[in-house]
């Protein structure tokens, strides 16, 4: 190759490198925590959880609607305790928690609720689901090779 033809291949590659590159494309992210009851995943979006603790247990209640396991003590509130197994009528299997079940509180305005969840997963980014329906199960989406069903706080 000549001094030229290389000098001018030089040039083509510098002007490459300093033109602006097109934006790559956003990925949307949404911060939700990832719950584990039984064998299957959920996620709630993170705006939506008050807070996780370490479920102590949980007192019956009688008369109250189907769905609703009783009320446990957190933090000197009396907070309602749901069954989603239940609600989403399908058998509670798979893992039991290797630790002790956690309470993830749900907050709807000054309304909360508290679901039994076997292991939790923190604040994770997870991308929205693509398929949003209705019910206590608004979509899927894949996290960690598995398929995880996105929970409506305001249908719980």
């Amino acid at each position: 190759m000549s001094g030229d033809a290389s000098n001018e291949l030089l040039r083509e590659l510098v002007a490459g490198a300093a033109a602006p590159k097109a934006p790559a494309a956003e990925i949307v992210t949404v911060p939700m925590i990832a719950i584990r009851i039984g064998a299957r995943w959920f996620a709630v979006a993170a705006e939506r959880v008050r807070e996780v603790v370490t479920l102590e247990s949980i007192t019956s209640v009688p008369g109250v609607v189907e769905g609703v396991v009783g009320v446990a003590l957190v933090r000197g509130r009396l907070v309602p305790v749901i069954d989603v197994p239940r609600m989403l009528d399908v058998a509670r299997a798979g893992d039991a928690a290797i630790t002790r079940p956690r309470l993830v509180v749900l907050t709807h305005g000054d309304d909360e609720a508290g679901v039994v969840a076997d292991e939790t997963r923190g604040v994770l980014e997870l991308p929205p689901p693509a398929q949003v329906g209705s019910g206590v199960i608004r979509g899927e989406l894949r996290w960690n090779g598995n398929i995880v069903g996105l929970l409506d706080a305001d249908a719980i």
